[in-house]
């Protein structure tokens, strides 16, 4: 009885850690375009702005994908004393992402590259917090 609690706990906290891996993402996101247009090259229209962070938004979530999956793996995975939070989330994160490019027919070609690279970027930071954790 105890394991069946737990798992379902694990889970729960899976589901909560993807959301705040999808809120984590989106405002890094929000905020490199937020500096490109204030900093970098301010000035500009509106229109430039949102083309601008429809390719710079998969470039973000290249980068900072494996760090951010490390750190937020890490801390789970330390928090519950299991690794069960850590995959779930990443499998959500993953398969949220995959079905929004499928559902705006953007899997095919540089945003489907940029997603691919970016998940094995994301399962690598897993794999890295969640080992560390373990240790």
């Amino acid at each position: 009885m105890e394991t069946r609690r737990r798992t379902a706990g694990d889970i729960l906290w899976g589901v909560g850690a993807a959301i705040l891996l999808n809120a984590v993402m989106i405002l890094l996101a929000v905020g490199w375009v937020a500096f490109y247009s204030l900093v970098l090259d301010p000035g500009r229209g509106t229109s430039f702005y949102e083309a601008y962070a429809g390719r710079a938004s998969p470039i973000v979530s290249v980068v900072a994908g494996g760090p951010v999956f490390y750190l937020i793996a890490r801390w789970v995975t330390r928090w519950r004393s299991s690794e069960l939070p850590a995959w779930v989330a990443t499998f959500l994160y993953l398969l949220s992402d995959l079905l929004l490019l499928a559902t705006v027919g953007a899997l095919l070609g540089p945003v489907g590259i940029a997603f691919a690279g970016g998940g094995i970027l994301k399962v690598a930071g897993t794999a890295l917090g969640v080992k560390q954790a373990s240790r």
